[in-house]
């Protein structure tokens, strides 16, 4: 079930796809493809060409001498599983030189696990190397030069499966009674490794080949995206250049619409600021003929106060000469000449030889009442009763009663 499912992730191009994850400069993408590897090829040995095939064994041995311990471990777990694969495909291992980097994990003597997955790797090289030429190990010579004094050390690892692991290699493949001349080769045996080697370049070439012919493919795919996404560019460029236009006449618009607005304001402004001169203008107009009015006023009653100061003058002067002729007393019709002279006043009448009494007084109050009531007349006040309640508020001050009536 699991080689199926392998298979169809295999079947959707899924192994192509790791080739650039591989060499990701992320160590967690590099630890999970390695990890996805090492599931290929634990799968049948066509699982195992696949992963030749796409040229992920260089960085996995790579990746055995170079990377973080994690990614190491899982590269290892991928190049021991590939070693139960063909002699043909142990012999692209070996020549990718994955023997050193494997040696090289038995110094790990902390890490059991990592230790034997490096033995398993080891041991299925040698056994494909044992079964190419009879009488003749083809990869004893690299892992003695390699590895042999570690494999000899770890027989005595504390761990069993290391330890039996490590002897069993030693005694099968390195035991003094078993050194063949694997430093000799003979005729036949080096042609039929020609041969080989002749099967391996040629599968080579054919793997080359087939990876030009993808590569052609993704550059035409690139190439198909580069088109979409110019179109795509272009296509939004287009767009872009729409709402630019838009916006422009929106904005001309808005132009258009504040220096309207700003003319109207301008003229609304223009004509209060008129309106307020005109009101100015007829406020100082009316002030300058309220105060010709008040002048003129003025003026009237200054020469009404000349023209009654003469009049009473004149009257004084005639009684202040009969009484001097004649020692009688005032007659009546004397009386009502002085209630008619106006601004007569109490000084006036003692100066005539009038003593105060009753009737003198009556005469200066209603006198004065009279000529006051006259004198608002005379100014244009012909409301009576309210020139009267105005002189009375006033307490008899006509200036006082002119502010009132005002």
């Amino acid at each position: 079930m699991l080689d199926l499912q392998t298979q169809l992730m295999i079947n959707c191009s899924a192994v192509s796809a790791l080739r650039p994850l591989a060499r990701s400069p992320k160590r967690s993408i590099r630890k999970e493809v390695c990890w996805i590897i090492s599931n290929i090829t634990a799968g049948s040995k066509d699982q195992i060409q696949s992963v030749i095939d796409n040229l992920l064994i260089p960085p996995l041995i790579e990746y055995l001498s170079t990377a973080e311990l994690e990614v190491r471990k899982e590269a290892a777990w991928a190049i021991s599983n590939a070693t139960n694969g063909t002699p043909e495909q142990v012999q692209y291992l070996v020549k990718q030189r994955c023997i050193k980097p494997l040696c090289e994990l038995l110094a790990f003597h902390a890490d059991a696990r990592l230790v034997t997955v490096a033995l398993e790797a080891l041991e299925n090289i040698l056994k494909a190397g044992k079964n190419a030429v009879p009488g003749c190990n083809l990869y004893t010579s690299q892992i003695d030069a390699a590895g042999l004094d570690q494999l000899q050390t770890l027989q005595c690892h504390d761990n069993q499966t290391v330890s039996k692991a490590a002897t069993r290699i030693v005694e099968n493949y390195f035991a003094a009674d078993k050194q063949v001349q694997y430093k000799t080769l003979f005729t036949d045996d080096v042609e039929r490794l020609n041969d080989i080697s002749l099967k391996a370049a040629a599968h080579q070439a054919e793997i080359r080949l087939r990876d030009a012919e993808a590569a052609a493919e993704e550059a035409r795919i690139a190439e198909d995206l580069a088109k979409e996404a110019a179109k795509e560019a272009a296509a939004a460029a287009e767009k872009a250049a729409a709402k630019r236009t838009a916006a422009d006449k929106v904005a001309v618009k808005t132009a258009a619409k504040k220096k309207a607005a700003d003319k109207a304001t301008a003229a609304a402004q223009k004509a209060a600021a008129e309106r307020a001169a005109a009101k100015q203008a007829a406020a100082e107009q009316v002030a300058v003929e309220m105060a010709r009015a008040e002048r003129a006023a003025a003026e009237k009653a200054a020469a009404e106060q000349a023209a009654e100061e003469q009049v009473t003058a004149e009257k004084v002067a005639a009684v202040r000469a009969a009484r001097e002729a004649s020692a009688e007393p005032m007659s009546e019709s004397l009386m009502f000449d002085l209630a008619a002279t106006p601004r007569l006043e109490r000084a006036q009448l003692e100066e005539m030889g009038f003593a105060p009494s009753e009737g003198m007084e009556w005469l200066l109050v209603d006198q004065r009442a009279d000529s006051k009531m006259a004198m608002l007349s005379d100014m244009g006040f012909m409301d009576e009763a309210a020139n009267r309640a105005a002189l009375d508020n006033a307490e008899g001050s006509v200036s006082k009663a002119l502010e009132l009536l005002c």
